[in-house]
């Protein structure tokens, strides 16, 4: 019997290429949802590049979420100074998270979240940042299911010549 079962643990090296694929799903998702979201020629290496270097980061935490066996996403978190004269000293901050689209919902983001959350606790930090694509309503409902209400808006600006 296979199990299906939950679980979360922190990334490794070889989690690198499944990942890959998911971030390439949830690229694609979020092309659909806003057409400023594009991934870059050669995204999927680049990113799993990025990955692999992150994982030696000592202010960074990545958790993974298995099905089972399967790998059904990932989270990257960080803790990072916050800005200058403000309380408190040090925040942590979201820099990815993407389910695999057949394992939304049942915990997998919540799961993630809980980890990194208990990583920052050891670390003295109590407060979290995330950044939510705006046309994005489930992500956006997720965050706000956890407790997450506006803080920053954050606009974009084309330049033009």
């Amino acid at each position: 019997m296979i199990s299906h079962e939950l679980s979360v643990r922190p990334a490794i090296t070889a989690d690198a290429e499944p990942l890959a694929r998911i971030w390439v799903e949830t690229i694609e998702t979020l092309g659909r949802l806003d057409p400023r979201f594009r991934a870059a020629p050669a995204g999927a290496e680049r990113w799993r590049t990025a990955f692999v270097a992150g994982l030696a980061d000592r202010d960074r935490l990545t958790v993974v979420a298995l099905r089972g066996e399967v790998l059904s996403g990932y989270l990257i978190g960080a803790a990072q100074p916050n800005l200058p004269g403000l309380l408190p000293p040090q925040i942590g901050v979201v820099l990815d998270l993407a389910v695999d689209s057949h394992g939304r919902g049942g915990g997998v983001g919540t799961e993630m979240f809980r980890l990194l959350s208990a990583w920052l606790r050891t670390r003295g930090i109590d407060r979290v940042e995330v950044r939510v694509a705006a046309r994005n309503p489930i992500a956006q409902a997720f965050w706000r299911a956890l407790g997450a209400t506006e803080f920053y808006d954050t606009l974009g600006l084309k330049l033009h010549d």
